[in-house]
């Protein structure tokens, strides 16, 4: 450095202000990827659990370096900075499984007209159901999207227990019990 003319201490003394500038500039960026890193590595989420950090809540479907990215209840992608973990409140919903749980499914539009009828046919045959735990006021089929030909719905429903299998078994039931109604429409078209 001497040959050239530069003194090593104001070059280091540069170098460390440039540091510090790089650093105030990028500090956001640098502790969400140090949040995302201890996030990845800890025990603490991962992929498929279901949490609420501040004002988000929803189901984690991929763990970047910045972002925790939640699918929520209208299957949103919403994006969460990572040292939002960190810095605001944070609930593992999935730390206790849930007896709440969720069938979607699509209809023709053709069986979609017959909406009223199809919610009765359903409310009917689960209101019953000795799995599961029914309000009249809370049964409510919500319209998620409607398509050219199709339209998604989306049931939330609560089980006796908060057994994985058992929802899944639910689910089937509810499943037939829909497209028994999808063929009775169709077959008095």
């Amino acid at each position: 450095m001497t040959a050239f003319g530069i003194n090593p201490k104001e070059f280091i003394t540069s170098m460390t202000i440039v540091a510090m500038a790089i650093a105030v500039i990028f500090r956001d960026y640098i502790t969400n990827m140090i949040s995302g890193l201890i996030v990845m590595f800890s025990e603490q989420l991962s992929v498929g659990d279901r949490i609420k950090v501040g004002e988000h809540k929803g189901r984690i479907i991929d763990i970047t370096f910045a972002n925790l990215v939640l699918q929520d209840e209208e299957d949103d992608i919403v994006m969460v900075p990572n040292n939002m973990v960190f810095t605001s409140t944070f609930m593992n919903l999935s730390a206790h499984q849930s007896s709440l749980f969720t069938v979607r499914f699509e209809l023709p539009l053709e069986v979609s007209l017959h909406f009223e009828e199809l919610e009765e046919h359903l409310k009917l045959s689960l209101v019953t159901h000795p799995n599961l735990k029914i309000k009249d006021d809370e049964f409510k089929i919500k319209v998620m999207e409607i398509g050219k030909d199709m339209v998604r719905y989306k049931l939330d429903l609560h089980a006796v227990t908060n057994s994985n299998r058992m929802h899944r078994d639910i689910e089937n039931e509810i499943l037939r019990e829909i497209i028994k109604f999808e063929r009775k429409i169709l077959k008095s078209s």
